[in-house]
């Protein structure tokens, strides 16, 4: 019977299962997968942040995602395996673990009367609608999201169960309270919005809830306990041996940091913005896949509901979750956070999509309930990179640029850096695994931050002291401190950060150098473009051009790309040619060696500004290289080689490429 086999026990997470063990094997199905798919090193965006305050149990950024920290630490501490593989196993198993809440609201959003369970066929279409590419994404690497997407459904699939009426076992409703209120609690100790989005979800069922003034103490005392983990913050703050942001020590800056105020200019769009953005993100091509998974489970939400949570929970989360992502000022929804937020809601609406489908076969139109099951099959078959050809497990790329970048530097090297995907491998590579401690490095956008100066001098205690206070900025403070170091050589990522605190500039092999790390020898462009071709194709199928993983294409295109127009600004073709088309496919690698360089040394200086793109990209885009490629064999008066690449880039959809040739130029 329904009500027996859906009784919540340890043994199936305290969630009501009709049948644990299909339920189990579906889940250990879903994190063989995520764990034969994930990355076993380094990724890009938080990942390296996260994995090296998780290694040293240090501080990541506010909220400070205290939860994953001590979980990581914890991990990495007690099992004999490689830190690495174990922070993106973390992500796996609480991707995987998810599908058991999933399918436990999947039996709540039907008729809890209903003297059978589900269907054995329904955890199976839960499990496969789950490797939909959007949950895929952050269930394999190291993040925050899939931790704190369970702990969210988690919550959401308990109350769903407890909002019923009144238990007849004593004290089974103060439990239920308990549960619930850790259940917040721990989400919000993972990530405060997700907690925020989750009570959205609850709050009116709870409001409603029969027993809510009699267990509200032990709904209190949960979420006090799931609160608990906060209280790192100070214990890490503590610390002077590992990387903790923000110093919050004091009372200022513990204020400072738990307020987010170091990223509250990214959180300020006009009405107009905003509502751009929500379009945006539901209507650019990497979201249409998602967009009909949304439809499909705020209609089922609406016509089945979730249980006690209401015919309105899939939708308010839902819009919520979209309506804060589309606050941020630095926009692009092809940016993997930007749709991580929107896991809580994708998981409720294949909850709700996939008891419809269950609905519609008690019903007789099993027609309908093909169409619909059959659908979000598709939606998860076609969203890309495809289940078939997904696998970041061969991915070195961000060590890779990390290691080399670092490597290739003069002894006491002081490097600046400004994209993220450079500058957090190199330095959990330098804190986690003691590669060149003897280099400072020094992440651009942190210049205006005390606290970063007191741990790079804490780090390095052999720096010259100068004055922190000052005219001009982040920029002057750079360059009152490089002033304070003159023996020191200076490299940066771009040369445009050399140019603007007044250096001169010379190529390195992965950087731009100035002062005396321009006295190395020349750099050999060919070994850096062989490191970047190899990490470029560990993104792809071996012989298919379908990516792996687009996060690795945009992170060696921005780097191939930064080379490359640095070499020739700085007036060297052939290299920046090599540097360009690293990023793209064998064959337009060999084309590219095969131009003459005497056909290259007649290219003048690259002196134009830099292109206004008209398509944003979260990192790079191998569209631009070829199209920046193109435009240099032009010059090199090599016109079909010119319209080739120009192609390339207009069949990647770049608008540039598209207006070039619309217009006739390099005919």
């Amino acid at each position: 019977m329904r009500g027996a086999d859906r009784r919540p026990a340890a043994c199936t997470l305290w969630l009501p299962l009709d049948d644990a063990r299909t339920s189990w094997l579906c889940t250990a199905a879903l994190f063989v997968y995520l764990l034969s798919t994930m990355a076993r090193d380094l990724s890009y965006f938080d990942s390296p942040e996260l994995a090296m305050v998780a290694v040293e149990a240090g501080l990541s950024h506010p909220p400070g995602q205290v939860l994953h920290t001590l979980l990581g630490a914890l991990f990495t501490r007690t099992l004999p395996l490689p830190p690495l593989w174990i922070l993106n196993g973390l992500s796996a198993l609480f991707g995987a673990l998810s599908l058991l809440p999933v399918i436990s609201l999947t039996g709540s959003a039907l008729d809890t009367n209903r003297a059978h369970g589900l269907p054995k066929w329904s955890p199976m279409l839960a499990t496969l609608a789950l490797l939909h590419a959007a949950l895929w994404e952050q269930a394999t690497r190291i993040e925050v999201y899939s931790l704190a997407t369970f702990c969210g459904l988690w919550t959401l699939a308990v109350a769903a169960d407890a909002f019923k009426q009144p238990r007849s076992a004593p004290g089974e409703d103060g439990a239920n309270a308990l549960r619930i209120g850790l259940g917040l609690g721990l989400t919000a100790s993972a990530n405060p919005v997700f907690a925020l989005l989750t009570a959205s979800g609850l709050l009116p069922a709870l409001l409603r809830w029969s027993v809510l003034k009699k267990a509200f103490m032990k709904l209190a005392l949960g979420g006090s306990a799931g609160l608990l983990p906060y209280a790192y913050i100070w214990v890490a703050s503590q610390r002077e041996d590992a990387f903790v942001w923000g110093a919050p020590s004091s009372w200022a800056n513990a204020l400072h940091y738990a307020s987010g105020a170091d990223f509250q200019q990214n959180l300020e769009v006009s009405v107009g913005t905003w509502a751009a953005h929500v379009s945006d993100l539901l209507t650019r091509p990497a979201a249409r896949l998602t967009t009909p998974l949304l439809v499909f489970g705020i209609s089922a939400g609406a016509w089945l509901g979730i249980g006690r949570l209401g015919r309105g929970s899939t939708l308010t989360v839902t819009a919520l979750s979209i309506a804060y992502v589309a606050r941020n000022a630095v926009w692009n929804p092809d940016i993997p956070d930007f749709v991580s937020y929107l896991a809580l809601a994708l998981h409720l609406c294949i909850a709700a999509s996939v008891a419809a489908a269950v609905a519609l076969v008690e019903r007789g139109l099993r027609t309908a309930a093909l169409a619909l099951s059959g659908a979000l099959c598709l939606l998860a078959l076609f969203a890309e990179p495809s289940p078939f050809v997904r696998g970041r497990g061969e991915d070195r790329s961000a060590r890779l640029i990390g290691s080399n970048a670092l490597s290739s530097l003069p002894a006491h090297t002081i490097v600046i850096v400004g994209s993220d995907h450079v500058a957090w491998p190199m330095l959990y590579l330098q804190r986690v695994e003691q590669l060149r401690k003897d280099v400072v490095i020094f992440p651009r956008g942190l210049a205006s931050s005390s606290w970063f100066w007191e741990l790079t001098y804490r780090d390095h205690p052999e720096l010259r002291p100068f004055a922190l206070r000052g005219p001009g900025g982040p920029a002057g403070r750079l360059q009152r401190f490089l002033a304070a170091q003159p023996a020191r050589p200076i490299a940066a990522e771009s040369l445009d950060t050399l140019v603007e605190l007044g250096l001169p500039a010379c190529r390195g092999p992965w950087l731009v150098h100035s002062r005396h790390a321009c006295d190395a020898a020349p750099p050999d462009t060919a070994q850096t473009v062989r490191g970047l071709a190899q990490a470029r194709d560990s993104a792809h199928a071996r012989g298919s051009d379908h990516t792996k993983d687009p996060s690795t294409e945009g992170a060696i295109a921005a780097v191939s790309f930064t080379l490359g127009v640095t070499a020739w600004r700085l007036g060297n073709a052939q290299a920046a040619l090599m540097l360009l088309t690293a990023a793209l496919s064998p064959e337009e690698r060999a084309l590219a060696w095969r131009v003459p360089a005497n056909m290259l040394a007649q290219v003048t200086l690259l002196r134009a500004p830099a292109i206004d793109w008209q398509r944003p990209t979260p990192l790079g885009d191998p569209a631009r290289n070829a199209f920046m490629a193109a435009q240099l064999v032009l010059a090199a008066g090599l016109p079909e080689l010119a319209k080739r690449w120009l192609q390339l880039a207009a069949d990647l959809d770049l608008p540039e490429a598209i207006a070039v040739r619309a217009a006739g130029l390099g005919e």
